[in-house]
């Protein structure tokens, strides 16, 4: 997306293309069998936490691949928590090694793609930060038309 200011008419062509992009049908409501029953849960609450009209179908990969990472995290955080963020081992030659657990490396993993699924779907705070700053500076640019109109029509009646 084009960042800084840019006119009404580019900014409804725009918008026009992109609406054309996203299509028509609504994003399927109903979990992918795919997911854990967690992972089904959270793909529902974001669901419906967004509304109806930002997401159709072609999204649905993004949300369930945000509610699997998610339910991932959560299950890296619960082997953390029970078996600690090191490991105990015995090796070959009878030494006793500490080791990182491995459900931090894969915790690390899933984190990368969460934050680059919920950027795209716009959940992040960064994202939503771009959304509303468009958001005002669309806000912005029609009240400056409105106050040109208005001006014009004080310069009408002089």
């Amino acid at each position: 997306m084009k960042k800084g200011a840019i006119s009404q008419d580019s900014f409804k062509k725009r918008k026009a293309i992109e609406d054309s992009f996203r299509g028509f049908r609504p994003i399927n409501d109903i979990p992918p069998e795919t997911l854990t029953e967690e992972g089904k849960e959270i793909y529902k609450t974001i669901l419906n936490n967004l509304p109806v009209e930002i997401l159709n179908e072609t999204d649905g990969y993004a949300v369930e691949v945000v509610a699997d990472a998610i339910s991932n995290m959560r299950e890296c955080r619960r082997d953390i928590k029970e078996n600690g963020l090191f490991t105990s081992y015995t090796n070959s030659a009878g030494m006793e090694n500490r080791d990182q657990n491995k459900a931090v490396l894969v915790y690390q993993k899933y984190s990368e793609i969460l934050k680059k699924y919920i950027a795209e779907l716009g959940l992040s705070p960064s994202a939503r930060s771009k959304i509303a700053n468009m958001a005002t500076q669309e806000t912005q640019a029609q009240k400056k038309t409105l106050m040109d109109i208005l001006n014009e029509d004080e310069d009408e009646e002089d």
